[in-house]
């Protein structure tokens, strides 16, 4: 809780700053209703965090004031508490969905949602080295005893998806170490087993 509170307060304090700079624009407020959610803004507000120039982080829970208009999001982080008190957090990866940008208007405050629910999306796409595919890496896999004449790859590409539509990448972050590789299975159309084993960033999935 400690760790998740320090985060907080952190984003809260660059909001503020970024706030500053906003005297005699007109504005708006932007609010992420969603817990553990935030949103980095693109800005020509810089910012002091060492690699952090021109992005605003806009923390949940907390109405933050901007210059009307448009605002494009450069990135999404999702963070959560579980029952040990560890902090895992999730990082956008690809499309953004409903959250690419967001509207504000005059006097009035704009209401974002997104993360959980959370559904999986995989993207498959079969490799064959006969053909000319190159596997980036071969992962150990179990495969079952199905003989083929030439060997076969599978690229297999996870991502989580927000209800907003925003996509996360595969690797969950649990305090400072990256958290266990989600199990993998991958069966023909009958249900059969072809490949199964612990999923592997960067690495190709095969059976021959």
């Amino acid at each position: 809780m400690k760790r998740l509170l320090i985060l907080l307060a952190v984003l809260l304090l660059l909001g503020a700053a970024g706030a500053a700079h906003l005297s005699g624009l007109s504005t708006g407020a932007l609010r992420v209703a969603t817990p553990g959610l935030v949103l980095n803004l693109q800005t020509t507000m810089q910012s002091k965090v060492a690699g952090k120039t021109k992005e605003l982080p806009i923390p949940p829970a907390r109405e933050v004031k901007l210059p009307v208009g448009e605002h494009k999001v450069s990135s999404i982080t999702l963070c959560a508490q579980d029952k040990q008190r560890k902090v895992w957090v999730l990082q956008s990866l690809g499309s953004l969905g409903k959250l690419k940008t967001v509207q504000v208007a005059e006097g009035q405050t704009t209401v974002v949602e997104g993360g959980g629910p959370l559904r999986v999306k995989t993207i498959l796409k079969v490799l064959n080295p006969a053909e000319g595919d190159k596997p980036m890496s071969t992962a150990p896999y179990t495969s079952s005893p199905r003989g083929s004449r030439t060997a076969e790859y599978v690229s297999v590409r996870v991502r989580y998806v927000g209800k907003a539509g925003e996509h996360y990448g595969p690797r969950v972050m649990i305090g400072k170490s990256v958290g266990p590789p989600p199990s993998i299975r991958l069966c023909d159309y009958d249900g059969n087993v072809i490949v199964s084993g612990r999923y592997r960033y960067g690495a190709t999935y095969g059976a021959g």
